[in-house]
Protein backbone atom coordinates (compact mmCIF):
# COMPACT_ATOMS: atom_id res chain seq x y z
CA UNK A 1 0.00 0.00 0.00
CA UNK A 2 2.80 2.38 0.93
CA UNK A 3 4.51 1.64 -2.39
CA UNK A 4 1.29 2.42 -4.26
CA UNK A 5 0.89 5.76 -2.46
CA UNK A 6 4.52 6.65 -3.18
CA UNK A 7 4.07 5.83 -6.86
CA UNK A 8 0.94 7.99 -7.02
CA UNK A 9 2.76 10.91 -5.41
CA UNK A 10 5.61 10.64 -7.92
CA UNK A 11 3.15 10.52 -10.80
CA UNK A 12 1.32 13.59 -9.50
CA UNK A 13 4.60 15.44 -9.00
CA UNK A 14 5.80 14.56 -12.48
CA UNK A 15 2.57 15.59 -14.13
CA UNK A 16 2.69 18.92 -12.27
CA UNK A 17 6.25 19.61 -13.44
CA UNK A 18 5.30 18.74 -17.02
CA UNK A 19 2.55 21.34 -17.31
CA UNK A 20 2.24 22.81 -20.79
CA UNK A 21 4.16 26.11 -20.93
CA UNK A 22 5.78 25.55 -17.55
CA UNK A 23 8.67 27.82 -16.60
CA UNK A 24 11.56 26.24 -14.69
CA UNK A 25 13.96 28.62 -12.95
CA UNK A 26 17.23 26.94 -12.02
CA UNK A 27 19.81 28.81 -9.93
CA UNK A 28 23.49 28.32 -9.19
CA UNK A 29 24.33 27.53 -5.59
CA UNK A 30 27.73 29.21 -5.84
CA UNK A 31 26.31 32.39 -4.29
CA UNK A 32 23.33 32.71 -1.89
CA UNK A 33 22.19 35.76 -3.87
CA UNK A 34 21.28 33.60 -6.88
CA UNK A 35 18.49 31.88 -4.93
CA UNK A 36 17.11 35.26 -3.89
CA UNK A 37 17.23 36.44 -7.50
CA UNK A 38 15.49 33.27 -8.71
CA UNK A 39 12.66 33.80 -6.22
CA UNK A 40 12.40 37.43 -7.27
CA UNK A 41 12.18 36.37 -10.92
CA UNK A 42 9.40 33.91 -10.06
CA UNK A 43 7.48 36.59 -8.16
CA UNK A 44 7.61 38.98 -11.09
CA UNK A 45 6.69 36.34 -13.69
CA UNK A 46 3.74 35.29 -11.51
CA UNK A 47 2.26 38.76 -11.99
CA UNK A 48 2.02 38.27 -15.77
CA UNK A 49 1.26 34.54 -15.97
CA UNK A 50 -2.22 33.24 -15.21
CA UNK A 51 -0.87 29.85 -14.04
CA UNK A 52 1.48 30.56 -11.09
CA UNK A 53 1.50 26.85 -10.19
CA UNK A 54 3.40 26.25 -13.44
CA UNK A 55 6.46 28.25 -12.35
CA UNK A 56 9.11 26.25 -10.48
CA UNK A 57 12.32 27.26 -8.73
CA UNK A 58 15.00 24.63 -8.12
CA UNK A 59 18.73 24.56 -7.31
CA UNK A 60 21.16 23.66 -10.05
CA UNK A 61 21.62 19.91 -10.65
CA UNK A 62 18.14 19.09 -9.31
CA UNK A 63 16.55 16.52 -11.69
CA UNK A 64 13.72 18.24 -13.56
CA UNK A 65 11.27 16.29 -15.74
CA UNK A 66 10.79 18.60 -18.72
CA UNK A 67 8.63 18.76 -21.79
CA UNK A 68 10.05 20.38 -24.90
CA UNK A 69 7.40 23.08 -24.55
CA UNK A 70 8.84 24.26 -21.21
CA UNK A 71 11.06 27.33 -20.74
CA UNK A 72 14.32 27.12 -18.77
CA UNK A 73 15.60 30.22 -16.98
CA UNK A 74 19.16 29.77 -15.70
CA UNK A 75 20.26 32.19 -12.97
CA UNK A 76 24.04 32.40 -12.60
CA UNK A 77 24.49 29.19 -14.62
CA UNK A 78 26.63 29.36 -17.73
CA UNK A 79 25.68 27.38 -20.85
CA UNK A 80 28.11 24.52 -20.26
CA UNK A 81 26.52 23.81 -16.87
CA UNK A 82 22.86 24.09 -17.90
CA UNK A 83 20.61 21.11 -17.18
CA UNK A 84 19.28 20.97 -20.73
CA UNK A 85 19.84 22.34 -24.19
CA UNK A 86 16.64 20.80 -25.51
CA UNK A 87 14.42 23.70 -24.38
CA UNK A 88 14.14 27.39 -25.07
CA UNK A 89 16.51 28.86 -22.48
CA UNK A 90 17.32 32.19 -20.87
CA UNK A 91 20.75 32.65 -19.24
CA UNK A 92 20.87 35.55 -16.78
CA UNK A 93 23.55 36.88 -14.41
CA UNK A 94 26.49 35.31 -16.22
CA UNK A 95 29.81 36.74 -17.39
CA UNK A 96 30.24 37.81 -20.99
CA UNK A 97 33.17 35.41 -21.36
CA UNK A 98 30.96 32.43 -20.45
CA UNK A 99 28.56 33.14 -23.29
CA UNK A 100 30.87 31.71 -25.94
CA UNK A 101 30.78 28.31 -24.24
CA UNK A 102 28.42 25.84 -25.85
CA UNK A 103 25.63 28.21 -26.86
CA UNK A 104 25.82 26.81 -30.37
CA UNK A 105 24.87 23.41 -28.91
CA UNK A 106 21.42 24.68 -27.89
CA UNK A 107 18.86 22.92 -30.05
CA UNK A 108 16.24 25.57 -29.35
CA UNK A 109 16.16 29.35 -29.05
CA UNK A 110 18.16 31.08 -26.32
CA UNK A 111 18.59 34.54 -24.87
CA UNK A 112 21.51 35.55 -22.67
CA UNK A 113 21.54 38.56 -20.35
CA UNK A 114 25.08 39.12 -19.04
CA UNK A 115 26.05 41.12 -15.98
CA UNK A 116 28.75 42.92 -17.98
CA UNK A 117 27.96 46.26 -19.62
CA UNK A 118 28.42 46.68 -23.38
CA UNK A 119 32.03 47.57 -24.19
CA UNK A 120 30.78 50.26 -26.55
CA UNK A 121 28.95 52.08 -23.73
CA UNK A 122 32.18 52.25 -21.74
CA UNK A 123 34.16 53.37 -24.79
CA UNK A 124 31.62 56.12 -25.56
CA UNK A 125 32.03 57.45 -22.00
CA UNK A 126 35.82 57.29 -22.34
CA UNK A 127 35.61 59.19 -25.63
CA UNK A 128 33.59 61.93 -23.91
CA UNK A 129 36.07 62.17 -21.03
CA UNK A 130 38.94 62.50 -23.49
CA UNK A 131 37.62 65.91 -24.60
CA UNK A 132 38.84 67.51 -21.36
CA UNK A 133 42.50 66.48 -21.60
CA UNK A 134 45.27 66.96 -24.17
CA UNK A 135 45.75 63.22 -24.57
CA UNK A 136 43.48 61.05 -26.68
CA UNK A 137 44.46 57.41 -26.11
CA UNK A 138 41.97 55.06 -24.44
CA UNK A 139 43.74 52.05 -22.94
CA UNK A 140 41.94 48.70 -22.88
CA UNK A 141 44.05 45.82 -21.55
CA UNK A 142 43.03 42.25 -22.37
CA UNK A 143 44.74 38.89 -21.84
CA UNK A 144 45.75 37.10 -25.03
CA UNK A 145 43.31 34.22 -24.33
CA UNK A 146 40.33 36.58 -24.25
CA UNK A 147 39.92 36.30 -28.01
CA UNK A 148 36.25 37.37 -28.20
CA UNK A 149 36.98 40.64 -26.37
CA UNK A 150 40.03 41.33 -28.54
CA UNK A 151 37.99 40.82 -31.71
CA UNK A 152 35.14 42.99 -30.42
CA UNK A 153 37.49 45.86 -29.57
CA UNK A 154 39.26 45.67 -32.93
CA UNK A 155 35.89 45.99 -34.69
CA UNK A 156 34.99 49.28 -32.97
CA UNK A 157 34.63 52.07 -35.51
CA UNK A 158 36.88 55.15 -35.30
CA UNK A 159 35.93 57.43 -32.41
CA UNK A 160 35.21 61.14 -32.53
CA UNK A 161 37.69 62.39 -29.93
CA UNK A 162 40.17 59.62 -29.27
CA UNK A 163 41.74 56.35 -30.38
CA UNK A 164 41.78 52.94 -28.71
CA UNK A 165 45.09 51.52 -27.55
CA UNK A 166 44.49 47.78 -27.18
CA UNK A 167 47.14 46.32 -24.86
CA UNK A 168 47.26 42.52 -25.13
CA UNK A 169 48.77 40.90 -22.03
CA UNK A 170 50.69 37.73 -22.83
CA UNK A 171 51.31 34.78 -20.53
CA UNK A 172 53.89 35.58 -17.87
CA UNK A 173 53.56 39.35 -18.25
CA UNK A 174 52.53 41.60 -15.36
CA UNK A 175 49.49 43.69 -16.44
CA UNK A 176 50.39 46.79 -14.40
CA UNK A 177 53.92 46.89 -15.80
CA UNK A 178 52.72 46.42 -19.38
CA UNK A 179 50.06 49.13 -19.02
CA UNK A 180 52.47 51.59 -17.39
CA UNK A 181 54.44 51.81 -20.62
CA UNK A 182 51.37 53.41 -22.26
CA UNK A 183 50.17 55.73 -19.50
CA UNK A 184 51.94 58.95 -20.47
CA UNK A 185 49.82 59.29 -23.60
CA UNK A 186 46.60 57.94 -22.11
CA UNK A 187 43.41 59.88 -21.46
CA UNK A 188 41.29 57.07 -19.95
CA UNK A 189 41.60 53.41 -18.97
CA UNK A 190 38.61 51.16 -19.68
CA UNK A 191 38.51 48.02 -17.53
CA UNK A 192 36.59 45.11 -19.02
CA UNK A 193 36.06 41.78 -17.29
CA UNK A 194 39.22 39.74 -17.62
CA UNK A 195 40.24 37.68 -14.58
CA UNK A 196 43.89 37.67 -15.62
CA UNK A 197 44.22 41.42 -16.15
CA UNK A 198 41.77 42.71 -13.52
CA UNK A 199 42.27 40.25 -10.67
CA UNK A 200 41.82 41.78 -7.19
CA UNK A 201 45.57 42.08 -6.72
CA UNK A 202 46.17 43.63 -10.13
CA UNK A 203 43.16 45.94 -9.87
CA UNK A 204 44.40 47.58 -6.65
CA UNK A 205 47.82 48.12 -8.20
CA UNK A 206 46.54 49.47 -11.52
CA UNK A 207 43.91 51.76 -9.99
CA UNK A 208 46.55 53.35 -7.77
CA UNK A 209 48.92 53.59 -10.74
CA UNK A 210 46.26 55.30 -12.87
CA UNK A 211 45.51 57.80 -10.10
CA UNK A 212 49.21 58.62 -9.76
CA UNK A 213 49.26 59.41 -13.50
CA UNK A 214 45.95 61.35 -13.10
CA UNK A 215 44.12 59.06 -15.50
CA UNK A 216 40.48 58.11 -14.81
CA UNK A 217 39.42 54.47 -14.87
CA UNK A 218 36.02 53.23 -16.07
CA UNK A 219 35.10 49.94 -14.39
CA UNK A 220 32.56 47.24 -15.24
CA UNK A 221 31.02 46.80 -11.76
CA UNK A 222 29.93 48.88 -8.80
CA UNK A 223 32.86 47.53 -6.77
CA UNK A 224 35.24 49.55 -8.95
CA UNK A 225 33.89 52.82 -7.51
CA UNK A 226 34.91 51.88 -3.98
CA UNK A 227 38.27 50.64 -5.23
CA UNK A 228 39.15 53.96 -6.87
CA UNK A 229 37.66 54.07 -10.38
CA UNK A 230 36.12 57.37 -11.42
CA UNK A 231 33.21 55.78 -13.30
CA UNK A 232 31.44 52.43 -13.03
CA UNK A 233 29.08 51.03 -15.65
CA UNK A 234 26.96 48.03 -14.71
CA UNK A 235 23.52 46.47 -14.93
CA UNK A 236 21.67 46.36 -11.62
CA UNK A 237 20.11 43.12 -10.42
CA UNK A 238 16.62 44.59 -10.83
CA UNK A 239 17.34 45.66 -14.41
CA UNK A 240 18.57 42.17 -15.32
CA UNK A 241 15.49 40.62 -13.69
CA UNK A 242 13.25 43.03 -15.62
CA UNK A 243 14.96 42.11 -18.89
CA UNK A 244 14.53 38.42 -18.03
CA UNK A 245 10.84 39.14 -17.41
CA UNK A 246 10.55 40.75 -20.86
CA UNK A 247 11.99 37.63 -22.49
CA UNK A 248 9.73 35.30 -20.47
CA UNK A 249 6.70 37.42 -21.34
CA UNK A 250 7.53 37.18 -25.05
CA UNK A 251 7.86 33.40 -24.70
CA UNK A 252 4.52 33.13 -22.91
CA UNK A 253 2.82 35.16 -25.64
CA UNK A 254 4.44 33.50 -28.65
CA UNK A 255 5.46 30.05 -27.43
CA UNK A 256 9.11 30.65 -28.33
CA UNK A 257 11.89 33.17 -27.80
CA UNK A 258 12.25 35.74 -30.54
CA UNK A 259 15.90 35.19 -31.52
CA UNK A 260 18.97 33.42 -30.22
CA UNK A 261 21.11 36.33 -29.08
CA UNK A 262 22.77 38.24 -26.26
CA UNK A 263 20.56 40.97 -24.84
CA UNK A 264 21.96 43.64 -22.53
CA UNK A 265 20.02 45.11 -19.64
CA UNK A 266 19.92 48.86 -19.07
CA UNK A 267 23.24 50.19 -17.82
CA UNK A 268 23.62 52.17 -14.62
CA UNK A 269 26.38 54.79 -14.74
CA UNK A 270 27.82 55.94 -11.42
CA UNK A 271 30.55 58.47 -10.74
CA UNK A 272 33.03 58.65 -7.87
CA UNK A 273 32.90 62.42 -7.38
CA UNK A 274 35.80 62.35 -4.93
CA UNK A 275 38.07 61.01 -7.70
CA UNK A 276 36.47 63.24 -10.35
CA UNK A 277 37.09 66.36 -8.25
CA UNK A 278 40.66 65.30 -7.50
CA UNK A 279 41.27 64.93 -11.25
CA UNK A 280 39.53 68.29 -11.92
CA UNK A 281 36.80 66.96 -14.20
CA UNK A 282 34.13 69.44 -15.21
CA UNK A 283 30.72 68.88 -13.59
CA UNK A 284 28.88 69.59 -16.86
CA UNK A 285 30.87 66.84 -18.59
CA UNK A 286 30.11 64.41 -15.76
CA UNK A 287 26.39 65.12 -16.15
CA UNK A 288 26.71 64.47 -19.88
CA UNK A 289 28.35 61.05 -19.50
CA UNK A 290 25.62 59.90 -17.12
CA UNK A 291 23.23 60.11 -20.08
CA UNK A 292 25.33 57.79 -22.29
CA UNK A 293 23.60 54.46 -23.07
Amino acid sequence: MKLLIAALLIAISTSTFSTEQSIHISYSEQKPAFKVLAEKAKKKITRIYSQPDSIFVTPQNTPIPLQKSNLMINIGINPTEAATKQNDSIYAFINQQDLKENLSANQHQWNAIPIDPPIMTMVDIADQLSTQVHKNSIIIAVSEDNVDAINSIRQIAPLKNSTINLVVIKKGQTPAKEIEQHLRGASVIVAIRDPIVWSKKNARWMLRQAYDYRIPVIGYSKAFLKAGAMVSVYASADDIIDKTLDMANYWLTNGTLKDSKVITAKSTIEINYHIANALNYDSALLKKIKRVQ
